[in-house]
């Protein structure tokens, strides 16, 4: 049996931008703080960001994904890089 990669995917980040409340109402959504509490919880498991070939060949790893390609995901990627000194490539956008 495979393991499951620690891939996570977000399709909008609530950042201060308005969006239509219908990503928020079908759970499609997640605040930056939202965010930041997930991948803290992540790292304080010990944890740490990865590709996803990394994230395939072990579960020691996990891998930010953002689907869609909305300008907020260039500022979180931004903001994520400050935080947690993030390699772009542990992120993927799509």
């Amino acid at each position: 049996m495979m393991n499951t990669p620690n891939i996570l995917m977000f399709h909008r980040i609530l950042i201060n931008q308005k969006i239509n409340d219908w990503y928020v109402r079908r759970g499609m959504a997640v605040s930056l703080n939202s965010l930041f509490s997930i991948i803290d919880e992540y790292l304080n498991k010990g944890y740490i960001f990865g590709t996803i070939k990394d994230c395939i060949n072990s579960r020691h790893y996990f891998h930010l994904a953002f689907d869609d390609g909305f300008k907020e995901h260039l500022e979180c990627a931004i903001l994520l890089k400050e935080k947690y000194d993030i390699k772009y490539d542990h992120m993927t956008f799509s």
